[in-house]
């Protein structure tokens, strides 16, 4: 649902049953739902909370609340979550300081092993910092 509430807010043409606003309520409730909350406690959290529960602003700012309550659904899939802030950018996340220094850069690809390295011939040349800034070949942002 979050998925189709993107889609329909990003993608002009696309047929999608519901509106971007319709879809993204519908994804919050059923991530709310499936974490074990009441549906009529989902309808209260709405009405306490409009701001949360309201896609407002540019379509960037839209897209922004869908994808940070998607990555509120996703806890305890990080992979998913990692995904999807590297495919858009959101939620917007401050760097951890590392008390071993940090470039503030957060990671852009998984490090590749040395043996991946070693007996792919694809994988020559690639970079293997994961806090590197370029981005692996398929990222967007």
């Amino acid at each position: 649902l979050f998925i189709l509430a993107e889609a329909a807010l990003t993608l002009p043409g696309i047929t999608v049953a519901g509106t971007a606003q319709s879809l993204y309520q519908d994804a919050i409730r059923a991530s709310m739902i499936k974490a074990g909350v009441t549906d009529a406690a989902v309808t209260v959290y709405f009405a306490a909370n409009p701001k949360v529960a309201t896609l407002s602003g540019s379509t960037e700012q839209q897209r922004n609340q869908i994808i940070t309550e998607k990555w509120i659904s996703w806890v305890g899939n990080g992979l998913e979550a990692y995904n999807d802030y590297r495919r858009t950018g959101y939620p917007r996340l401050d760097p951890v300081l590392n008390p071993a220094g940090d470039d503030g850069i957060l990671p852009q690809r998984f490090a590749l092993p040395l043996s991946e390295l070693t007996a792919n011939a694809g994988a020559e040349g690639q970079d293997v910092n994961i806090r590197t800034s370029v981005p692996v070949w398929w990222a967007t942002k």
